[in-house]
């Protein structure tokens, strides 16, 4: 992971999808240890919840943005530079999930098609995350092989 900066693009497939995450920070979990997270487009072509809705909750926090879905919460939202030359609004991957399970919660008017498209990512998402887990516990590491396995 060394080398990695804040907004370089890691081609990331997880599931048999491909996601385009950004590095938020390089050290954000620990040293190389980057975070990331995904620009408002790249949310919607996965969690469903439209960019323009995205783009709609985003409010002034202090020196900082954050999402202000209907429930009234918050998440961060961090503008970044990216490797490509432009500047994408990024959710942080946790942030993106707490705010999947916050609009099912909270829908306001959000419509059944995207609360649907909600649930499926977050089941999706959590399957592959908690098979991590298990393995490490299990085998003290979780490889590529076992990657493989749990997409099956």
């Amino acid at each position: 992971m060394a080398g990695l900066k804040k907004g370089h693009f890691i081609k990331l497939p997880y599931e048999g999808r491909e996601f385009e995450v950004i590095v938020i920070d390089p050290n954000g979990l620990g040293p190389d240890q980057p975070s990331v997270g995904l620009g408002f487009r790249m949310a919607e072509r996965h969690a469903g919840i439209p960019q323009s809705t995205l783009t709609d909750w985003v409010t002034d926090l202090d020196e900082s943005k954050a999402l202000k879905p209907p429930s009234g919460k918050t998440f961060r939202v961090t503008d970044i530079l990216a490797s490509d030359g432009n500047t994408y609004s990024v959710v942080e991957a946790s942030d993106l999930s707490s705010l999947a399970v916050d609009v099912l919660v909270n829908p306001g008017r959000t419509g059944k098609r995207v609360r649907a498209k909600l649930g499926d990512f977050i089941a999706w998402f959590a399957v592959k995350g908690f098979y991590a887990e298990s393995y490490v516990a299990l085998k003290g590491v979780y490889t590529a092989k076992d990657s493989r396995s749990t997409t099956q």
